[in-house]
């Protein structure tokens, strides 16, 4: 018999992108363990990701110099407006190349609706949904 290859579990991942949500390991299990490093992963090659394509967005291209720490109040504010609408859309591309979009998308829609835009205007599933069939889809994507 053929014994599979130690990284068969990456080459599963990364085959072709899912749309169908996928149900997650029990907890504290040692797959949990695995999927938790690969959505965190995923996290930070989208906040690493950000930052980079932000800072010079910033100083280049609206002329802002300062840093996060030291200021102006005016490049503080501005990396946050920047940054608003780049972190959500670059976490649902990095989620759909790792094959998670189902997550990343529900995660990237529920925090731009923090912000006060509707969930129907990011996503169209949510338009025509009940209250109640909006519950049932989110709870059946568990976070953690």
């Amino acid at each position: 018999a053929c014994r599979p290859s130690p990284l068969s579990p990456f080459r599963r991942n990364l085959s072709y992108p899912s749309f169908e949500p996928r149900p997650l390991p029990p907890r504290w299990s040692l797959p949990w363990a695995f999927e938790m490093c690969y959505v965190c992963m995923i996290f930070g090659f989208t906040g690493s990701t950000t930052m980079f394509l932000v800072r010079p967005a910033v100083s280049k291209g609206l002329k802002l110099e300062g840093s996060m720490k030291d200021g102006p109040w005016s490049y503080r504010v501005a990396t946050f407006v920047v940054m608003f609408p780049v972190y959500p859309l670059l976490l649902l591309g990095f989620g759909t190349v790792f094959n998670r979009h189902v997550y990343f998308r529900s995660f990237a829609v529920k925090m731009l609706s923090r912000f006060g835009i509707p969930k129907g205007k990011i996503d169209p599933w949510y338009r025509g949904k009940s209250p109640d069939e909006i519950k049932v889809y989110e709870s059946s994507i568990r976070k953690w």
